[in-house]
């Protein structure tokens, strides 16, 4: 009687931990797609991709989790991130600054002002 209420237990907390994981890889999923910012859809996809590899633990396919959690939570996802950060990203609205390489923020300012001529202005 002791072993079979010992295995129920650990059936239960089985249960417990695949329905956890489960939701958390469907809701993380989707918040990824309804999230506005694409770093933070990049970070839900990391939590999404780590809830699906410890479903595939929870099912005794560790061979699936490690690869899931090498090829998909370590690689794509560091490509993803790279690609976020080296794509330039503009706000609707504002105008595009030519670059100036080598100006802090006060001789940019200076620079912007002189360029479109408000520099003479606030001077006189």
């Amino acid at each position: 009687m002791e072993a079979r209420s010992a295995g129920a237990v650990q059936m239960v907390l089985e249960e417990i931990a695949f329905t956890a994981l489960a939701g958390a890889a469907v809701l993380t999923a989707f918040g990824v797609v309804r999230s506005r910012e694409v770093t933070h859809s990049a970070i839900m996809l990391v939590m999404s991709f780590g809830a699906i590899a410890g479903v595939f633990f929870l099912l005794n396919a560790e061979l699936l989790g490690i690869i899931q959690l090498l090829v998909y939570a370590g690689a794509i996802t560091v490509l993803m991130l790279f690609a976020i950060m080296l794509t330039k990203r503009t706000i609707m609205g504002e105008q595009e600054r030519e670059d100036v390489p080598g100006l802090r923020a006060g001789e940019l300012r200076k620079y912007e002002q002189e360029k479109t001529g408000q520099g003479e202005a606030a001077e006189e």
